[in-house]
């Protein structure tokens, strides 16, 4: 980057055609343009887990994704496709594709 920032992949992919693959084997989609991979495989649909656990939410402790969460889900380790390297997207991320 010309001023040194780490950007999501909605900044690289402006003005460029959207373009995925999927792995049938490992069951992976990849966004072809920045590189960025999710799970697309039977866990996606039953497999859902928090952002915070409901004791931190209560608390008003919106950080904190210790517990049965969703963070912790990623870091098990999870293991797809020969990765074990897995995170959540960032809040901003998520509004970049869900047009927030």
């Amino acid at each position: 980057m010309a001023d040194g920032t780490l950007k999501d992949d909605g900044y690289y992919q402006k003005g460029v055609t959207p373009s995925y693959s999927r792995n049938q084997s490992t069951e992976i989609v990849t966004n072809n343009i920045t590189g960025l991979q999710w799970q697309d495989d039977a866990d996606v649909v039953t497999v859902t887990k928090p952002w915070v656990i409901q004791t931190s939410y209560d608390e008003g402790d919106y950080n904190n994704t210790s517990g049965d969460t969703a963070t912790t889900y990623c870091l098990l380790p999870l293991l797809l496709g020969g990765f074990t390297d897995w995170r959540l997207p960032s809040v901003i991320e998520l509004g970049k594709h869900s047009g927030l």
